[in-house]
C-alpha cells in the first residue's frame, strides 16, 4: 500500500470504530457505576383529589361533612352522589373518607364512611382504626384489610324528609 491508500485504510478503520464505539454508548463516561439506577431514592409527589396543590394538605372538608363521633365510632359521609358503576369515584371516596374519619379517631376506635348511590341505595363502611392504620402503613395489603371491613346497606327511598333504615 502506498501513502494514500494507507491513510484511507486507517481512516476507514477510525470512522468505522468510531461509530460503534458511539452506537453502542461504550464511549460515555459511565456515572455512578456502583448503584443501579433502579435502586435510587425516587421523588414522588402524588397529586390527589382532595389536594389543592401536589404535596399540600389534604383538604377533605370539600368532599365530606366533618367527622362525627356516636360512641366508639367515628364516622362521615361523602357528599356527593356516586353513579352506582363508578367504581373509580367510589374507591376515593371510600379511601379519603376512611382517612378523615382517622385523623379525628383514638387508637381504638371504629371508623366509618357513609356513601349514597344514585340507584338510591346507600352503604356505610366501617373498620378498626388499627387494621386501617397497618394498612395505611403498608403492612397489610388490600385483601387482607377487606376482610377487617363490614358494610351496612341503607335503603334510601322512604320519602324525603325521612331517616334513612340501615340494615
Amino acid at each position: 500500500m502506498n501513502g494514500r491508500g494507507t491513510r484511507l485504510f486507517f481512516f476507514s478503520v477510525a470512522l468505522t470504530f468510531g461509530l460503534v464505539t458511539a452506537a453502542t454508548g461504550y464511549s460515555r463516561p459511565v456515572l455512578g457505576a456502583g448503584a443501579p439506577v433502579r435502586d435510587a431514592p425516587r421523588s414522588v409527589t402524588l397529586n390527589r383529589l382532595c389536594q389543592k396543590e401536589p404535596g399540600k394538605d389534604v383538604d377533605y372538608s370539600r368532599y365530606f361533612t366533618v367527622p362525627d363521633r356516636d360512641g366508639g365510632t367515628v364516622y362521615v359521609f361523602y357528599n356527593n352522589i356516586i353513579d352506582a358503576d363508578d367504581n373509580t369515584q367510589f374507591g376515593y371516596a371510600l379511601l379519603y373518607g376512611l382517612e378523615f374519619a382517622a385523623e379525628k379517631a383514638n387508637a381504638n376506635d371504629y371508623i366509618a364512611v357513609g356513601i349514597y348511590f344514585s340507584n338510591r341505595k346507600g352503604e356505610i363502611y366501617g373498620i378498626q382504626k388499627q387494621a386501617f392504620d397497618e394498612f395505611r402503613r403498608k403492612k397489610m395489603e388490600i385483601k387482607d384489610l377487606l376482610k377487617y371491613l363490614s358494610v351496612k346497606k341503607v335503603d334510601l327511598s322512604d320519602l324525603p324528609g325521612t331517616k334513612p333504615k340501615v340494615q
